[in-house]
């Protein structure tokens, strides 16, 4: 597995503790294009937890990174929504 937003996939990409688990920044139907398109980042079990409680900040960085070589129309047609 890759991500877009990080080249370390072995510490938490919000505090720097120890990876638990690999969060898709778009869950749900589009976890599969997440994991696709790399929009996945290491985290430790507190920050997962706090991602899940508001995932609006963790999709606008996902978002911006996806746009750095795509359009907005093209993340639009494939997560079906503009988050910033």
């Amino acid at each position: 597995m890759q991500s877009i937003l990080t080249d370390d996939l072995d510490h938490c990409f919000l505090c720097g503790r120890d990876r638990q688990q690999i969060h898709h920044i778009f869950g749900a139907a589009n976890r599969k294009k997440s994991t696709e398109d790399g929009l996945v980042i290491p985290v430790c079990m507190n920050c997962h937890m706090e991602i899940h409680k508001d995932q609006k900040e963790i999709k606008k960085i996902g978002q911006i990174a996806y746009e750095r070589t795509h359009t907005r129309a093209e993340f639009v047609q494939r997560y079906g929504k503009n988050y910033l």
